[in-house]
């Protein structure tokens, strides 16, 4: 105070005090106390950013930082700054997308490739706030087709294939839908480009082509075709042919059995039976069979047969020709291998010695000869049979030749067949004198027509009897 007295308090205060002259002088202070000024601050910074003190110094760092000031009135004046940190943000996302398809980042941009990028943004407090997006496409796998086997085939042949596992399945053939075609698996029996088209989180997928392959078999044909008749002595050349540039195999068959060694596109037929040839493609292995050729290989018999013995002194013999050519079938009687003018019958009657046969031609033109007879002349040495008993006759089993003579004598005895073929003979017997009995076994003969033949001591005699 002016009286030197310090004070603190706000308030009056009278200070007497003298004057040079030595009178009292009042002095009356009117005392205000100011107070000291405090304030409160709160701030917060981006972590990395400076913050500026109201006395002017910067700071970094979170923290209570008291800042003493001097006011208008000389006062102190303490500024109190509460300084927080924001730390910047940093986030990632981890995205999965269509391929084909795009994705708009937190910072806007559209992407549409895998890899990873990077969003800049700003937060409510003002900070950076970095985003890192994992951008990567969603791992679809085609649908895969399996075969159940080989994917080339013959006609006739086929393949199973097989999707693996979807939610429904729908199969294509060179680009079309098969109507029906949904189960997993589909069995291909042509040939094409098949896919599976399946569905999945990212739309429909197709599988890769599966390429079935059917092979066509060659085409073959025999000529000649049909049924053909062929006579009995003649053959049948059958030729196969197979239409377009084709290397081909060939195996023949009779009657649905393989002909051995018949592996040429011509076979030689030589007997009645049902032919067909199979060819197989050496390529694919194909095989296809022909349709079968009926060849009839036509065979008859002709057989002549006389009445009496081939042995003959003017005196006719009938000749008789058994056949069964069938309807339509004509003859001609020949001898010696010469056509005999006229004798195109059944029957042919002569007495002239010679070789006798018939050519027998049935309504299709084939041929046969018969058999051939010789007639023999043998006027000189021909006596009568009937001197000789032979019995029984017809006879089955023994045959037995008597005859009663008086003086030696050789007999030997013969049997032949129609064809004049010696099919018994005995031994050459003496007799000197008396009956004369020869006994002959016939069992082993087809019954039939033949001829005793009785040689006694050059004399020829001959009967006729039948085997039963």
């Amino acid at each position: 105070m002016p009286n030197g007295v310090e004070v603190s308090e706000e308030g009056t205060y009278v200070s007497e005090l003298l004057t040079g002259l030595g009178c009292d002088s009042i002095i009356t202070t009117e005392l205000t106390v100011n107070p000291v000024i405090t304030t409160q601050v709160s701030a917060s910074i981006c972590e990395g950013a400076t913050y500026l003190l109201p006395d002017g110094s910067s700071v970094s760092e979170a923290g209570i930082y008291n800042t003493l000031l001097t006011s208008v009135n000389n006062c102190d004046s303490l500024v109190i700054t509460s300084l927080s940190l924001h730390s910047g943000y940093t986030s990632e996302e981890f995205i999965e997308i269509c391929e084909g398809s795009s994705y708009v980042l937190p910072s806007g941009i559209s992407a549409s490739a895998e890899g990873d990028y990077l969003s800049a943004l700003t937060s409510v407090e003002g900070c950076d706030s970095v985003i890192t997006t994992h951008l990567s496409f969603i791992e679809i796998s085609l649908p895969v087709v399996s075969a159940s086997g080989p994917l080339t085939f013959c006609a006739g042949g086929s393949v199973t294939l097989t999707s693996t596992p979807a939610a429904s399945y729908q199969w294509t053939k060179n680009g079309n839908t098969i109507p029906g075609a949904t189960n997993q698996s589909y069995v291909a029996n042509k040939s094409g480009n098949y896919k599976v088209i399946v569905p999945t989180a990212c739309g429909d997928r197709t599988s890769l082509p599966t390429i079935v392959v059917k092979n066509n078999p060659p085409v073959v044909s025999i000529a000649p075709a049909g049924t053909v008749t062929i006579c009995a002595n003649d053959n049948l050349l059958l030729t196969a042919t197979v239409a377009g540039n084709v290397s081909v195999t060939y195996q023949w068959y009779r009657n649905n059995i393989l002909i051995s060694g018949a592996t040429d596109p011509t076979y030689l037929v030589t007997q009645s039976g049902r032919y067909k040839v199979k060819v197989t493609d050496t390529q694919t292995g194909c095989e296809k069979m022909s349709s079968k050729v009926e060849v009839i290989r036509q065979s008859f018999n002709a057989v002549i047969t006389p009445d009496k013995s081939l042995v003959t002194c003017k005196e006719d013999i009938v000749l008789t020709l058994a056949t069964n050519a069938g309807a339509g079938a004509t003859y001609q009687w020949k001898k010696n291998g010469v056509a005999i003018q006229g004798a195109t019958g059944l029957t042919f009657t002569t007495c002239e010695p010679g070789t006798y046969k018939v050519l027998v031609t049935n309504a299709n033109g084939c041929t046969r000869h018969s058999n051939a007879l010789t007639i023999i002349e043998d006027c000189d040495k021909k006596e009568d049979v009937r001197l000789f008993n032979i019995f029984p006759n017809p006879v089955k089993g023994k045959v037995f030749i008597e005859k009663e003579y008086q003086g030696d004598v050789v007999v030997k005895c013969q049997v032949l067949d129609i064809a004049g073929k010696v099919v018994l003979e005995s031994e050459s017997l003496k007799s000197n004198g008396g009956l004369f009995h020869l006994e002959m076994e016939t069992h082993s003969l087809t019954p039939g027509i033949y001829f005793m033949k009785i040689n006694e001591n050059g004399k020829i005699y001959s009967q006729k009897i039948i085997v039963q």
